[in-house]
């Protein structure tokens, strides 16, 4: 297994994958389907994923905010696509060039404008836009009390196609700009991807590393040691807790 290129908060240096064992076919197919596609050379470890899949409120932040006011739970179509953000937070290790500070109160460090495709993007707000919400930007529009998100004062829970015009303004803002709208035809990272084919933002992550280094001049050797580079700084300086 090889290691990874960088990862955020206390798995970033992890060396586990997602338990694929004859002794886990149940849990596998139970529960871990999500973050299946970062099996192989991720920052997931067998815990990470079981509560990604079967914690109801990762990061003690609910989904279901508006249920008090509408008493309707997030529909699964919709959950389905937080959750792979969610795999793709925790697992995805190609993700260094985004990766920022931040003082928010569920985390110390956060991804910033990441090229997220569009065909994702609009499969996401199509699975969600007739589900609830009082927040337009999550992580600044909500009330945070130890660590729980509930709706402001004042605040009304409509339906996410009444507070986002169209998928773009929904993915560029629903995290505070963490995804960045991204055409099909550019370079673009996939929450969703069919492991057996390889993980795509790996090469997503190379093209970006080579303009940023050289301007789009560099050779491959240049870029594959960017991407080992980028790997060493992480276990150098990103061994502390996401989480807070």
């Amino acid at each position: 297994m090889g290691k990874h290129p960088s990862c955020l908060g206390e798995y970033e240096i992890a060396l586990h994958i997602c338990d694929i064992t004859a002794t886990s076919i149940h849990f596998l197919l139970k529960s871990l389907w999500m973050c299946l596609p970062w099996k192989d050379h991720s920052c997931c470890t067998r815990e990470v994923s079981l509560d990604l899949h079967e914690k109801k409120n990762m990061y003690n932040f609910t989904l279901d905010h508006c249920y008090t006011f509408t008493r309707r739970n997030m529909s699964n179509e919709c959950r389905k696509y937080f959750n792979q953000n969610d795999c793709f937070y925790e697992c995805e290790p190609h993700i260094g060039l985004w990766v920022v500070e931040t003082k928010r109160k569920i985390a110390s460090e956060r991804f910033y404008k990441v090229p997220l495709c569009a065909s994702d993007c609009d499969a996401w707000f199509k699975a969600c836009k007739e589900d609830f919400t009082c927040a337009y930007n999550w992580p600044r529009d909500f009330k945070f009390s130890k660590g729980h998100n509930t709706c402001l004062e004042g605040a009304k829970c409509t339906t996410f196609k009444n507070v986002y015009r169209d998928s773009r303004d929904f993915c560029e803002n629903v995290w505070d700009q963490s995804w960045l709208y991204t055409p099909d035809t550019e370079p673009c990272m996939h929450i969703q991807f069919d492991a057996s084919a390889g993980n795509p933002n790996k090469a997503v992550a190379e093209h970006y590393i080579n303009l940023r280094v050289t301007g789009g001049q560099s050779s491959t050797y240049i870029i594959s040691m960017w991407v080992f580079l980028l790997g060493l700084l992480s276990v150098l300086f990103w061994s502390r807790d996401s989480l807070q």
